[in-house]
């Protein structure tokens, strides 16, 4: 018998209150918490949870929300133990600030099918006020999630969309916060979609493909990535922030490329850096690592914590590489620069031309052989 919360009054006095299997609650609980363990339908003709200072289900099985619910926050796990389904009734409205919404075991657990359904019903989710949408928003199931599984909601602080045991895909959002994408597979935001991201945009796949900008006309304030074969195409300027990390990279802004400070880019294939007549500025804490590196910009200036092999055709008005290791173009290699190419390589080789198609405006450098 699944634990149903109804008509019936409860008042709770203090602290957290925790209602095993069979139980039946409702009411008013002003500035408690509840938490509920053990299968749940929260409906009944009257009533409604409200108002709280958190509320919480966790729940073996499926969990149904099918009467309205007023919290400081609000969070929601169904099929803890790999099985079962999260899903709303009719018209049935969660006001709460930070909301949280989780179908499923988890990453390597039994199960890989459940889900969060937040669109069937048309729930409606606010802030506690009822005013705009939640501070922070988050939807985390262990199925594949799809485009079209994911509401445009836009909340204020952040949306973290995440599927433990599958792939994401994103459909266009307008965000005033910041945005996390986790996904067990990969991540993509498919034809004729768009991502606008005012705070830091933050996307999450493992040794799985992320592939962003198919409409090139993607924006994100900051950008931070960790995948296998990553390719982003930003429709203005391309700050990157924090860690990032991937096993090959093309990253094509409409606006100058920069990391930022604190900022660290490693990936272990060809990093392809793509900035048109704009500048390229990487390696501000000088703890960026390429195998391969490939450039296209204006004022280029790039700064690699190892040895630096070139690859490709890359170009730049001007060029400052430095390198704590060997510098080479690698073969096949071209590399023309209108102005100063200025290589430092400290006591280390530069060896440079190898297809003998490389041109300088003028040229410096500083190294060993």
């Amino acid at each position: 018998t699944p634990l149903k919360i109804s008509s019936s009054l409860v008042t709770l006095t203090a602290g957290t209150v925790n209602f095993g299997l069979g139980a039946t609650v409702d009411g008013t609980a002003a500035g408690q918490s509840l938490t509920i363990n053990g299968d749940v339908t929260l409906g009944g003709a009257v009533g409604g949870i409200t108002p709280l200072n958190a509320f919480a289900i966790n729940a073996p099985d499926a969990v149904l929300i099918d009467h309205n619910i007023t919290a400081n926050s609000v969070a929601i796990h169904s099929g803890t133990d790999g099985s079962g389904d999260l899903t709303f009734g009719a018209v049935t409205t969660v006001q709460a600030d930070s909301q949280s919404y989780r179908a499923g075991d988890g990453t390597g657990g039994a199960g890989t099918t459940a889900k969060v359904d937040l669109l069937n019903n048309a729930p409606t989710f606010l802030n506690t006020l009822g005013s705009t949408a939640p501070n922070s928003f988050t939807y985390r199931q262990d199925a594949a999630i799809l485009a079209g599984n994911v509401p445009s909601l836009a909340p204020g602080l952040l949306y973290a969309i995440q599927s433990d045991d599958g792939g994401v895909g994103l459909p266009t959002l307008t965000l005033p916060g910041n945005l996390r994408v986790t996904a067990n597979g990969s991540i993509d935001d498919g034809a004729a979609t768009t991502l606008t991201v005012t705070g830091n945009a933050d996307f999450e796949a493992g040794p799985n493909a992320i592939t962003l900008g198919n409409t090139a006309l993607d924006n994100f304030g900051t950008l931070t990535f960790n995948g296998g074969a990553v390719t982003i195409k930003e429709n203005s300027a391309t700050t990157l922030a924090g860690a990032s990390a991937a096993g090959s990279l093309k990253l094509t802004s409409a606006g100058a490329i920069d990391d930022g400070t604190a900022t660290s880019v490693t990936v272990t294939g060809n990093a392809d850096f793509e900035a048109g007549p704009n500048a390229i500025t990487l390696g501000n804490t000088a703890l960026d690592n390429f195998g391969t590196l490939t450039f296209n910009g204006g004022a280029v200036t790039i700064k690699e914590n190892s040895a630096t092999t070139l690859a490709g055709a890359s170009t730049a008005d001007s060029l400052l590489l430095a390198s704590a290791g060997a510098i080479d173009d690698g073969a096949a290699t071209t590399l023309t620069v209108t102005g100063n190419a200025d290589f430092e390589a400290g006591p280390n080789a530069i060896t440079l031309g190898n297809t003998a198609l490389d041109n300088f405006g003028t040229l410096t450098f500083n190294g060993g052989a």
